[in-house]
């Protein structure tokens, strides 16, 4: 009989490395806003990384949604329900019924969504008084995405955030626009990496005009590597 093992099931599936809690990835500081006795709902939670630590280290209760049946079967192992849907088109109502959450996060969920507000108009009907939207977003002025740009787009379509078809990465005023229209104002942070540190690093302006390199390294954001939005709903 053939047994396929949850490393060998990770291999072909979206995954993370487990979360450090004093990291600075988008996980990790969407995890350190989770306050103790939290009901929490992971939106795209892919094979459970952040129910695994709030679980495990933090004693929280944690619901998950996910496309990808073979994901669901892992992160089953992490949360106290998950839900196999298809968020292009998932009616949340159908599934959470009267439940609500104190968080709902979507981290690196939204940009591969051809129609984001479908998802974010519905997720204010689950947070619990004074719940919070957490969503992390790519930043599209990214020094690398803007040098593989000039490569071509086949040059940054296999790269970290990008490795899934991508529909949505903006900048910040575009991403905090989006959220007033869907009744989510909130507070704006980001995560860093610099071109080195970075998937973006063989992407070396060998061929590249110098003093167009000097020029981005002045721009605002282009070291942000995605913008976290912490959110709310309007009263």
């Amino acid at each position: 009989m053939n047994i396929t093992t949850e490393k060998e099931a990770r291999q072909h599936l979206y995954s993370r490395p487990p979360l450090d809690p004093n990291g600075e990835d988008s996980l990790a500081k969407s995890a350190r806003q989770i306050t103790s006795g939290a009901a929490v709902l992971d939106i795209g939670c892919a094979v459970g990384e952040l129910g695994r630590y709030l679980t495990e280290q933090k004693h929280r209760l944690v619901d998950g949604i996910e496309a990808n049946s073979d994901a669901v079967v892992i992160a089953r192992s992490f949360y106290r329900q998950v839900w196999e849907a298809d968020l292009e088109t998932a009616s949340l109502a159908d599934f959470l019924g009267e439940s609500r959450h104190q968080y709902i996060i979507c981290v690196d969920v939204l940009e591969h969504l051809r129609d984001t507000g479908q998802l974010l108009r519905q997720v204010a009907n689950f947070l619990m008084p004074g719940g919070k939207l957490l969503v992390s977003i790519p930043n599209v002025g990214h020094m690398g995405i803007l040098l593989g740009c000039f490569r071509g787009i086949s040059a940054i379509a296999k790269k970290g955030c990008l490795t899934r078809p991508t529909y949505a990465f903006l900048p910040s005023t575009a991403f905090c626009a989006s959220s007033r229209k869907t009744d989510f104002p909130g507070g704006l942070w980001a995560t860093i990496a610099d071109l080195q540190n970075s998937e973006f690093s063989d992407f070396q302006p060998e061929a590249i005009n110098q003093l167009l390199l000097r020029e981005m390294q002045g721009w605002n954001d282009s070291i942000t590597y995605q913008f976290i939005v912490e959110a709310y709903p309007q009263e």
